[in-house]
């Protein structure tokens, strides 16, 4: 089973939406994120969607999120297991930057 743009998975010959079309463009610029997502959807691991998609599909609009997964069951568990990837990542982030800061600060030699 592949993710198709809504509007096409049960009506042959609807057009998908202006903003379904907008939104699955923000995925698609990521690459392999489309098939990183299409796998959870098809029963796989939630790990094999990583963080630049993550990133991708937390910054859709909370309208795309609607228009293009709505019905999708394994729509929740992406969408928190993203929030999580995402704030472990800005902490990381955070904490290299405090610590290399930090080390600025000791004179030369004393790290």
């Amino acid at each position: 089973m592949m993710l198709r743009p809504p509007g096409t998975a049960c009506r042959r010959g609807t057009m998908p939406t202006k903003l379904a079309w907008q939104c699955w463009v923000a995925i698609f610029e990521v690459p392999l994120c489309i098939f990183e997502i299409a796998d959870v959807f098809e029963g796989g691991s939630i790990f094999t969607v990583g963080k630049v998609c993550c990133h991708a599909f937390i910054d859709l609009t909370d309208d795309c999120k609607i228009e293009v997964f709505q019905h999708a069951k394994f729509f929740p568990v992406v969408e928190k297991f993203c929030s999580i990837l995402v704030a472990d990542a800005a902490t990381a982030a955070n904490a290299t930057a405090a610590a290399a800061g930090d080390r600025a600060l000791l004179p030369p030699g004393s790290a």
